[in-house]
């Protein structure tokens, strides 16, 4: 049982897009903000929900990990403009080509939830726009019983 390794494996999916790789993207790091990118993608842990099956020791836990996208400068935005939409399906097409996060162990099931429309954040983080939403994956594991 392990979020640390779904979210890696989640964050190499990303990274299999044209538009993210390891300079732009990371796990729950604001810092990538002052890089100077025009695109920066931040995971970060969601929550968690437990099921067991079959057995005392066997569970499925659902760990949601948030996708943050973030866009810089992208003016009075009301509405997705193209290049929001085209990076947000992207990242999707991507999360969905792997649906066991590329045979992870244990991950039966990846789902993109619902996104957010982009919010704007000024002040301290110059102008960026963010869209956010939850991808839930699915675990199995099988716990060690103790007593």
């Amino acid at each position: 049982m392990s979020y640390a390794t779904v979210q890696a494996a989640l964050l190499t999916a990303v990274r299999t897009t044209a538009e993210y790789d390891a300079n732009n993207s990371g796990e729950g790091d604001e810092r990538l903000l002052a890089k100077g990118k025009q695109k920066v993608c931040i995971l970060r842990y969601g929550g968690h929900a437990m099921e067991a099956i079959g057995s005392p020791n066997r569970w499925a836990i659902r760990w949601t990990v948030v996708v943050d996208l973030w866009f810089h400068g992208r003016g009075e935005l009301k509405y997705y403009n193209s290049d929001i939409a085209t990076t947000v399906q992207s990242v999707l097409n991507a999360v969905l080509a792997y649906p066991t996060l590329n045979g992870t162990a244990g991950v039966t099931h990846v789902q993109p939830g619902d996104a957010s429309d982009p919010d704007r954040w000024q002040g301290e983080l110059r102008d960026w726009w963010v869209v956010s939403f939850p991808v839930i994956v699915t675990e199995v594991v099988n716990v060690t019983i103790a007593e």
